[in-house]
């Protein structure tokens, strides 16, 4: 399941400038800058690129969180954002966003890493 997850996942339908949108391009109800219609939500993109890596997917979870944290630190903590322009939306620095961080301390990004610092 899991290699048709992201066999589906690599297409145009999903792959949104801003991955992933929460429904396919193809699905007559999709709107980039709606919520659970085809926005791109962070905690979202961290259970799914989770997954993936969990089952051998690691450059696919890589681009995924790569490109997420990479606009969070361009656009600014937001709740979700529209999956093609990238604009900001739903409540601004909302709390469950931190998974951007956690994207980085469980190693799936590939371009951004974070570390915990002992002191």
């Amino acid at each position: 399941m899991a290699k048709r997850m992201a066999e589906v996942l690599n297409t145009s339908d999903w792959q949104t400038p801003l991955p992933l949108s929460t429904v396919s391009r193809s699905d007559g109800r999709w709107r980039s800058d709606h919520g659970f219609r085809g926005g791109a939500w962070p905690a979202i993109n961290y259970s799914i690129a989770s997954g993936l890596a969990a089952y051998g997917h690691r450059d696919l979870a890589a681009d995924i969180t790569d490109k997420m944290v990479a606009h969070v630190i361009r656009q600014g903590i937001s709740e979700y954002y529209d999956s093609i322009s990238g604009k900001p939306l739903g409540v601004r620095n909302n709390g469950m966003v931190c998974v951007i961080l956690t994207m980085m301390l469980d190693g799936l990004c590939r371009k951004h890493s974070l570390e915990v610092r002992k002191t």
